[in-house]
Order: C-alpha cells, then sequence, then structure tokens
C-alpha cells in the first residue's frame, strides 16, 4: 500500500486530470461553434495558417513552463486533429 505522500501525490494527478478534461470538454463545445459558424459560412474546417499560428504559440508556452516542445506539440496537434474531425461532424449534419 503506497505511503501517505504517495496517495496524496496520486490523488493531486488525479485532480488535475479530471481538470483537463473538463477543459477539453470546454473546447470541445467551442469547437462545435465554430463548426456552426463555418457550416454557415460555406467555409472549410482546416485554417493551416491557424493551426500552424496555434502550434507555434502553444510550443511557446509549453517551453516557458520547461514542457519540451516536441511533447507539447504532439498534444496539440491530437487535439487539433480531433477538433478537424467533430468541425467536419458539425458541417455534415
Amino acid at each position: 500500500m503506497p505511503d501517505d505522500t504517495l496517495q496524496n501525490l496520486r490523488n493531486s494527478i488525479d485532480a488535475v486530470d479530471h481538470k483537463i478534461i473538463a477543459a477539453l470538454a470546454q473546447r470541445a463545445e467551442l469547437v462545435r461553434e465554430i463548426g456552426a459558424y463555418k457550416r454557415a459560412r460555406g467555409t472549410q474546417p482546416l485554417d493551416d495558417t491557424r493551426f500552424k499560428n496555434m502550434i507555434a504559440d502553444r510550443v511557446a508556452a509549453g517551453e516557458s513552463l520547461s514542457l519540451p516542445d516536441t511533447f507539447v506539440k504532439d498534444i496539440f496537434t491530437r487535439i487539433h486533429d480531433e477538433s478537424l474531425r467533430e468541425q467536419e461532424r458539425s458541417t455534415n449534419v
């Protein structure tokens, strides 16, 4: 059985993970709104310039917090990929 310190640290990680999940759900709702906006205007889901700028911004933010750039880029590329899928689902309604 883990000692109290380890369990407290694990509980803290669990709490942070739940905040991440809540933030992802909030982001997904915003993505659906963007999908509806783009659908109404006949705009394509992918905005390559926006994607490149977003990745550069998130990598810089991560680096300022000592996170490896590849880690941040991988995470936000995956999040963006799912956002595109959600927007495509929104535009196919």
